[in-house]
């Protein structure tokens, strides 16, 4: 019986070792399946602050191409100012969505998922602020320019959103507060 007993203890010290060091790859795991829950992604974990002084554009193009290394999925913002610093790419078959559903009286800039776009100013010419390629989606988001002024002329930016040469883009629930060019979905090929 002994024997059995000493057998017992050292299998429970073995597996007791075993699940020590399994531990942490289990919660990196549980953090990459919480990440990617079925084809949904969030920015917030891939890194994005939504606190309008962090640059969330690594966060939001890490998201986005996670997306599309799994034959694309949802991309979900939640409510927030995210800077973006340089521009966007929605991969095909993805879905960039916040959680703005329609205008409302009050600030646009202050409610819902809010994208802070300031680069490209003077550049009119410069790569779009969000590039959606073929059956991509940008949904429930402000785009707001903090550095546009109230004048004639405003400075002059690229594209708000552009899908050059694609089919079946979509933008839907979008507010776009002060572009200087919002949406062009054909003019190149």
């Amino acid at each position: 019986m002994r024997s059995v007993e000493r057998m017992t203890s050292a299998s429970a010290r073995r597996w007791g070792s075993l699940v020590w060091l399994a531990l942490p790859a289990l919660c990196i795991f549980a953090a990459r399946v919480d990440a990617t829950r079925g084809g949904v992604y969030s920015v917030t974990a891939f890194g994005a602050a939504g606190d309008g002084e962090t640059d969330d554009t690594g966060a939001f193009q890490a998201a986005l191409d996670a997306a599309a290394g799994d034959g694309g999925g949802l991309v979900t913002v939640p409510t927030g100012r995210f800077l973006i610093r340089s521009h966007l790419v929605v991969p095909g078959h993805t879905t960039l969505e916040g959680v703005w559903r329609a205008p409302v009286r009050a600030d646009p800039v202050l409610q819902g998922t809010v994208l802070l776009a300031v680069e490209g100013k003077g550049d009119p010419e410069g790569p779009p602020f969000i590039e959606l390629r073929n059956s991509a989606t940008l949904s429930g988001v402000s785009v707001f320019y903090p550095e546009q002024v109230k004048a004639n002329p405003p400075h002059a930016y690229p594209w708000t959103v552009r899908g050059s040469g694609v089919d079946n883009a979509t933008v839907r629930n979008v507010t776009m507060v002060n572009p200087y060019m919002a949406v062009d979905l054909g003019t190149e090929v």
